[in-house]
C-alpha cells in the first residue's frame, strides 16, 4: 500500500511548474495532483511547504467514512517528504510507525502494525515510478481472527522482526518502465490455531531472501484505473462509466509483459501435534505474462534437506522416506489479451439481467479450444531412489483431455529389498504394485526405468504402448 500510494502523485508531476524551494503554491499544485487519483474528500491529502521540502500526509480515513462501511476500520496516515531535485526526479523520505486494523462484527478481525518504517529512494518523472528506493520495516505483525459460532474460530499471527527491501528502474524497450527489486528477512514467524488442534502450529525461518522483476510495467495505465476506481467508489457508480471503464483497461493492456520472482528460506521449523518437521532450504519461483497473446504461469517449489518427527517413520522406512522435492508445474496456450477483450465486449455491468457470451469468451481466451498444463522437470528422491516426472495435459470446456508424460525412476532395486524389512500387511500390498511398475517399464541409462505415458483423447491410457485397459481384461 505504501509503494502505491507514494507513485501516484508523480503521473502528472512533469506538468508542475514548481521551483525547487517549496512554496505554498507549489504545495496547492501538488495537492491537485494528489487528488487526481486519491480525490477531494476533505482530510485525505494534505501538501504543506516545509523549507526546501514538500511535507505529505496521505490519510484513508475521510474516503472510508464516506463509502458507509459497515466494518470498523482504523488506518495510520502516511506521511512522507518530497524535495524537487530540478531534473525531473523527486526526493522522497519516510520515517514513521504504522498500523491498520479491520473488524467486521461476528466475522473477522485483522490487524497490522509495523514499529519502524524507514523509506529513501528517487522518483523520476519519466519513468513514472522510483529510479532507486530503498525500505527498512522493522517488527513487522499481523494477526488474523476468523469467527465461526459452529466450527470454532480461526486465529492466525505471522511476524518479520526485520525486512529490507531495494528497488531499480529504468526504460524498457519500446516503452514502459522495467523494474527489479531484492528483499531480505530475518526472524520470520507464523502461528496458526485452529479448532480440533491440540497445540497451534508454528513456522519459523531465521532469514529469507528474494528478487523480482517486472519488464516493462505500464505505470501510467494503473495510474488511470486507480483514479477512475477513487471517482466511482461503488458499483452503481462503476456500472454507469463503464465504457470509460472499459476503454482504461483495453488502453492499459497489457499492463506489464511478464513478471518473474525468486525467493528462498532457510533452516524452516514446523511444531505440530505429531513433532518437529523442518527442511534445510526451501525455494520458490514464479512466473507469469501479462495480457499479452501468449499466456503463461509458471511456478517451481524445492524443498530440500527434509526432516520428520523422531519416531514418526519406522526404522525399515527411514532410507524410503523423501529427504528432497522439487516440482515444477504451470499452464500455457491461452490468450488473456484477447480473453479480456472479448469479456470487455460481453459484459454489461449497467444490466443485471445481461449473460455474457461465454462461448465467445472462451473462443477468444482459448484459441485452440484448450489450454495446457505442463508439469516441468520435477524429482522426488530418498536416500535409495529418485522419481523424475515431466509432461503436459492440453484440456478445455468442449474437449476430451489429451496428454503425454515420462516419469523415471532409480533405485527400484534397493526400494523392493527396503521393503523385505515391512511388516507384512505393508510388504504384501506394495510388492506386486512395484513389481508389476517394473515389469512395464523401459530399461532407462544406468539401471534407470522409464515410463512412457499416454492419455488418449479417447479416454485410453496407454503405458510404454501398452493399453492398460487391455491388462485389465486379461
Amino acid at each position: 500500500m505504501r509503494a502505491l500510494l507514494l507513485t501516484l502523485p508523480f503521473a502528472l508531476s512533469s506538468s508542475l511548474a514548481m521551483a525547487q524551494t517549496a512554496t505554498t503554491e507549489g504545495a496547492a499544485k501538488l495537492t491537485g495532483v494528489l487528488q487526481t487519483y486519491l480525490g477531494a474528500t476533505p482530510g485525505v491529502v494534505t501538501v504543506t511547504p516545509a523549507g526546501g521540502l514538500y511535507a505529505v500526509k496521505l490519510d484513508p480515513m475521510p474516503l472510508i467514512a464516506a463509502a458507509g462501511s459497515e466494518a470498523e476500520v482504523r488506518i495510520t496516515p502516511l506521511e512522507f517528504t518530497l524535495a524537487q531535485n530540478g531534473d525531473g526526479t523527486w526526493a522522497m523520505t519516510q520515517d514513521q510507525q504504522f498500523d491498520a486494523r479491520l473488524s467486521i462484527k461476528g466475522e473477522a478481525e485483522i490487524a497490522l502494525s509495523i514499529a519502524s518504517l524507514s523509506d529513501t529512494g528517487i522518483f523520476d518523472e519519466a519513468l513514472g515510478a522510483f529510479r532507486t528506493s530503498s525500505t527498512q520495516l522493522r517488527d513487522l505483525k499481523m494477526s488474523q481472527t476468523n469467527f465461526d459460532p459452529k466450527m470454532g474460530d480461526n486465529h492466525f499471527e505471522y511476524s518479520i522482526a526485520s525486512l529490507r527491501y531495494e528497488t531499480s528502474g529504468k526504460p524498457a524497450s519500446p516503452a514502459g518502465t522495467d523494474l527489479t527489486s531484492t528483499f531480505a528477512l530475518e526472524g520470520i514467524s507464523e502461528t496458526i490455531t485452529v479448532p480440533g488442534l491440540p497445540v497451534p502450529l508454528k513456522l519459523s525461518a531465521p532469514s529469507g531472501t528474494g528478487e523480482a522483476k517486472i519488464d516493462a510495467l505500464r505505470p501510467d495505465a494503473i495510474y488511470k484505473l486507480i483514479a477512475f476506481l477513487v471517482a466511482n467508489p461503488d458499483a452503481a457508480a462503476i456500472a454507469a462509466q463503464q465504457q470509460t471503464l472499459k476503454s482504461l483497461v483495453e488502453d492499459g493492456m497489457p499492463f506489464f509483459d511478464h513478471l518473474s520472482s525468486t525467493s528462498s528460506q532457510s533452516q524452516l521449523a514446523l511444531q505440530s501435534p505429531l513433532g518437529v518437521f523442518g527442511a534445510d532450504t526451501m525455494a520458490i519461483t514464479a512466473e507469469a505474462n501479462g495480457l499479452v497473446d501468449s499466456g503463461l504461469l509458471r511456478e517451481t517449489i524445492s524443498v530440500s534437506g527434509l526432516k520428520l518427527p523422531a519416531g514418526l517413520v519406522p526404522d525399515w522406512a527411514q532410507d524410503l522416506t523423501p529427504d528432497s522435492l522439487t516440482l515444477e508445474f504451470g499452464l500455457a496456450r491461452f490468450n488473456p489479451a484477447e480473453g479480456v477483450r472479448a469479456l470487455l465486449q460481453e459484459i454489461d455491468l449497467a444490466d443485471p439481467q445481461h449473460e455474457p457470451d461465454m462461448v465467445t469468451i472462451s473462443e477468444a481466451f482459448l484459441p485452440d479450444g484448450e489450454m495446457e498444463f505442463r508439469l516441468g522437470s520435477s524429482k522426488l528422491s530418498s536416500a535409495l531412489a529418485s522419481v523424475t516426472a515431466e509432461g503436459r495435459l492440453g484440456f478445455g470446456p468442449d474437449i476430451m483431455p489429451e496428454g503425454k508424460a515420462r516419469v523415471t525412476m532409480t533405485g527400484m532395486t534397493a526400494t523392493r529389498q527396503a521393503l523385505t524389512k515391512a511388516p507384512p500387511d505393508i510388504g504384501m500390498q506394495l510388492a506386486p504394485a512395484l513389481g508389476l511398475a517394473q515389469g512395464m517399464a523401459k530399461a532407462g541409462e544406468n539401471g534407470a526405468m522409464i515410463w512412457e505415458i499416454e492419455l488418449a483423447r479417447d479416454g485410453r491410457v496407454l503405458v510404454n504402448g501398452v493399453d492398460m485397459q487391455s491388462i485389465g481384461t486379461k
